[in-house]
């Protein structure tokens, strides 16, 4: 695959990877290649070629049996100003999801994530976590209904959070 990388410049990478993800029987051991371009991935193949290990480089063994997978969402502090902004401008099928758990979440908590989403840097209160959990809770839980996840929405998920729920008035429980 090295060889082919660098002999082949006129194909794109993407449609070289598409097809070698794609379009190979299944064999039961596999190998996946991250580099930030086209010879990184041809070094490290080669390194692993030559050494059994490489940076960039993730083998596994395909099983038949394995389970779908599923999602694993970050609890707090992964949040970051402006995190799906784009998405919800963009994508029709997040926008909804976000604003299904926004109207939720305004119910219980007379707040809005939408409006804690849309802050501008200096307004931002994701410092604290009563405001970035349920934002986290919303990009995250809305992300695989994105279209360009291409339906995803249906697999397993789980959270890990600290969730503090709180109505006006009430102390954060």
């Amino acid at each position: 695959m090295a060889r082919h990388l660098r002999s082949r410049p006129e194909l794109q990478l993407r449609d070289i990877l598409h097809s070698a993800a794609m379009h190979r029987d299944i064999h039961l051991h596999r190998l996946a290649a991250s580099a930030s371009d086209r010879e990184g991935i041809a070094r490290a193949l080669d390194e692993f070629a030559a050494t059994d290990a490489a940076l960039g480089i993730t083998v596994g063994k395909y099983r038949p049996d394995a389970s779908a997978p599923a999602f694993i969402y970050s609890g707090n502090g992964s949040q970051w100003v402006g995190m799906g902004l784009m998405l919800l401008d963009e994508d029709a099928q997040f926008r909804e999801a976000v604003e299904e758990v926004d109207a939720l979440y305004a119910r219980i908590s007379g707040e809005s994530i939408l409006a804690e989403l849309k802050a501008r840097a200096d307004q931002s209160r994701f410092a604290l976590t009563e405001v970035a959990q349920p934002a986290l809770f919303a990009v995250q839980v809305a992300s695989p209904a994105c279209s360009s996840t291409g339906g995803f929405a249906r697999l397993p998920s789980a959270a890990t959070a600290s969730v503090k729920w709180r109505r006006p008035g009430r102390a954060a429980r």
